[in-house]
């Protein structure tokens, strides 16, 4: 089955652990296609909890409902993979985990969050930040079991798989992409 070039990709999925750009990604592949955009993470965890399969179900098929979307998260949930069997190009983020850790810590709004005299908020979100860089490692361990299958799957069904394997990489794929498209 021939791949529809970057000029007809209006459905669009990126995956990847924590931490590796994927909300940054997918809302810029959003704009330069006039997509709109969701969330897993919004979907998932609406601010009252966590939401029942049934419920993000319900509200993942509502945000992918039209012809033209763009979804971004670390789910590989079958509810997640169904759509994922609907999408005209998956982008993968998979990058080394020094690189996000890097991102993480320095990527943050750190003092912007907190002031200089305020060690007490500094170390709560230093904590925070240790948390999320272990589950970003035990959500690309994951990952990286699961998706060289799904992706050979989805690309024998059509779908335009990419894995984008560094910061570096994935910075020159995402410029081929808006050239591409001339944005």
């Amino acid at each position: 089955m021939s791949r529809p070039s970057s000029g007809s990709w209006r459905r669009i999925a990126v995956v990847g652990a924590s931490g590796v750009g994927k909300t940054e990604m997918t809302r810029k592949l959003a704009a330069s296609f006039d997509l709109p955009c969701t969330s897993l993470d919004d979907l998932r965890w609406p601010g009252e909890g966590r939401a029942s399969d049934s419920e993000f179900a319900r509200r993942l098929a509502e945000s992918t409902a039209g012809s033209e979307w763009a979804i971004e998260g670390a789910e590989d949930s079958a509810i997640v993979r169904a759509q994922w069997e609907r999408a005209d190009l998956l982008v993968w983020l998979d990058h080394g985990r020094a690189a996000v850790v890097a991102r993480m810590f320095l990527g943050t709004s750190w003092l912007n969050r907190f002031g200089p005299d305020c060690s007490t908020g500094r170390l709560a979100y230093a904590r925070y930040l240790i948390r999320k860089a272990g589950r970003s490692r035990r959500q690309a361990a994951r990952l990286r079991r699961t998706m060289p299958a799904v992706s050979q799957s989805l690309s024998d069904r059509g779908v335009t798989v990419i894995r984008l394997r560094s910061v570096l990489g994935t910075r020159r794929w995402l410029r081929s992409v808006r050239t591409d498209v001339h944005i």
